[in-house]
């Protein structure tokens, strides 16, 4: 996946994807949109956080600190979308 490339709608999709696919698929939920709350009432527990983390360094390649585990960068698709944004590589300009 060419970080330098992906647009806001493209990194919003792929997360939507595997949040509904791999973390609320099979728990009784209706799929989550972009804006709809991840944490508590969204369905994903510390466990699926950290699912969610590895999923991002592994497959998007943006590196997540700890401290930046917070309810704020975690509250929707669309928020994390965001803060993902900052950590991705910046292509050089010259």
């Amino acid at each position: 996946m060419d970080e330098y490339r992906m647009s806001t709608h493209r990194l919003e999709s792929v997360l939507t994807r595997f949040v509904n696919d791999e973390l609320i698929a099979g728990e009784g939920e209706g799929a989550l949109g972009e804006d709809e709350e991840l944490l508590g009432s969204g369905g994903l527990d510390s466990l699926s956080v950290m699912r969610l983390v590895t999923f991002i360094e592994s497959d998007l390649h943006v590196t997540v600190p700890l401290a930046d585990l917070t309810a704020e960068n975690f509250r929707s698709i669309t928020a994390l979308s965001s803060y993902l944004r900052t950590r991705l590589p910046q292509p050089d300009r010259q």
